[in-house]
């Protein structure tokens, strides 16, 4: 699951993959209890665009899907701080995390910038 966070203001805290997790930890454990948090979530890879927005690939179990989207969708404030997650893409395998077929220049059989 590909998902970015973003920051209405910069956080007084640094955005890395293990403040991800917590707050994913948090997301789920605030709507769904300690089942919630209970759920094996493993973050992949972490990319920081800003100090307010953070871009992430996370794996989770197929059947916990529903469960963590919406965790992460109702998210929004963490630590007193105005946030929004949204979940870019889905998918089973990580393949189709890292291209994207809709940039995909067939013709020249390159990933198109635009």
């Amino acid at each position: 699951m590909r998902v970015t966070m973003a920051f209405e203001k910069e956080p007084d805290f640094q955005l890395d993959s293990k403040q991800f997790k917590a707050i994913i930890v948090h997301s789920l454990q605030t709507l769904h209890g300690q089942v919630g948090a209970a759920v094996p979530v493993d973050i992949l890879q972490c990319h920081s665009q800003s100090a307010s927005t953070l871009t992430s690939i996370i794996r989770i179990p197929y059947h916990e899907l529903v469960k963590v989207w919406s965790a992460l969708t109702l998210l929004g404030t963490y630590n007193g701080f105005v946030c929004i997650i949204k979940v870019e893409r889905a998918s089973p395998s990580l393949l189709s995390l890292a291209l994207s077929s809709r940039a995909f220049d067939f013709s020249r059989r390159t990933l198109s910038t635009s």
